[in-house]
C-alpha cells in the first residue's frame, strides 16, 4: 500500500478577499502554526491580500481564529487572523485604513504610546506585563521608589497580540526584593506602577 503525505493543515483558496491588521502589529510566518518561523512583523493598518486559510481554527491563548496566507507586497506568509479584519474588496480595506491613517484608530506601531499593563496588580509572586505596541525582545527595566534599577525583564511574543514578560518579585540576582511599589517602564517612557505585597 502507498503512503500518502498529507499536508499538515488543510488549506481552503479564497477569492478577492482582503485584510486589514487591527492590532500593533501581526507576525507573518512561513506556516500556519504558532511555533513556525516569523519571517516580519506586518504593522496595524497594513491591506493584505488573502491567498487562502486554513480549513479548521485554532485556539491560541484566548483567541480563536483561522490562519489566512497573505501577500503584502510580494511578502507571502501566513498570519494568525484573530486580530485581522477580512473584507470582500480591496477598496473596502483601503477605505478603512485611509479612515484610520485620518482618525489614528490604524496607525504605524512606531507612531502608537507603547501602553504597560501589569495583572495582577497588587501581587504577591507574580506579575504578567503586557506591552502592546512594541516588538518581541523589548527590555521592561523595573524600578524602586528612588529609580535605582531592581530587574532587567524580556518581552517575549505569542502568535499575535500583545507582547509580555513576567516578575517573579526577584532582582537580576534572584533574591526577592521587599513589599512596596515598584515602577516597570519601557525605553519609550511607557511605565505602570506594581504593588508587591507580602
Amino acid at each position: 500500500m502507498e503512503r500518502i503525505d498529507l499536508p499538515p493543515t488543510p488549506v481552503l483558496t479564497l477569492s478577492s478577499n482582503w485584510g486589514v491588521i487591527r492590532s500593533p502589529f501581526l507576525r507573518l510566518r512561513d506556516e500556519p502554526l504558532q511555533k513556525a518561523k516569523i519571517t516580519a512583523h506586518l504593522r496595524r493598518g497594513s491591506v493584505l491580500e488573502i491567498i487562502s486559510r486554513t480549513e479548521a481554527k485554532e485556539t491560541i491563548g484566548e483567541e480563536t481564529a483561522y490562519w489566512y496566507q497573505v501577500n503584502y507586497g510580494g511578502l507571502r506568509g501566513w498570519v494568525f487572523g484573530a486580530f485581522l479584519e477580512v473584507l470582500d474588496s480591496k477598496s473596502e480595506a483601503e477605505r478603512i485604513d485611509e479612515v484610520g491613517k485620518k482618525t489614528g484608530v490604524f496607525g504605524q506601531a512606531s507612531d502608537l504610546p507603547s501602553a504597560l499593563v501589569a495583572a495582577p496588580n497588587p501581587f504577591r509572586t507574580l506579575a504578567h506585563l503586557s506591552a502592546a505596541s512594541v516588538l518581541p525582545g523589548t527590555l521592561v527595566g523595573i524600578f524602586d521608589p528612588l529609580g535605582r534599577q531592581v530587574r532587567i525583564l524580556e518581552l517575549h511574543s505569542p502568535a499575535a497580540g500583545p507582547c509580555t514578560a513576567t516578575w517573579d518579585g526577584r532582582d537580576n540576582r534572584g533574591r526577592r526584593v521587599d513589599a512596596g511599589i515598584y515602577i516597570a517602564r519601557l525605553p519609550a517612557g511607557a511605565s505602570t506602577r506594581l504593588v508587591l505585597l507580602d
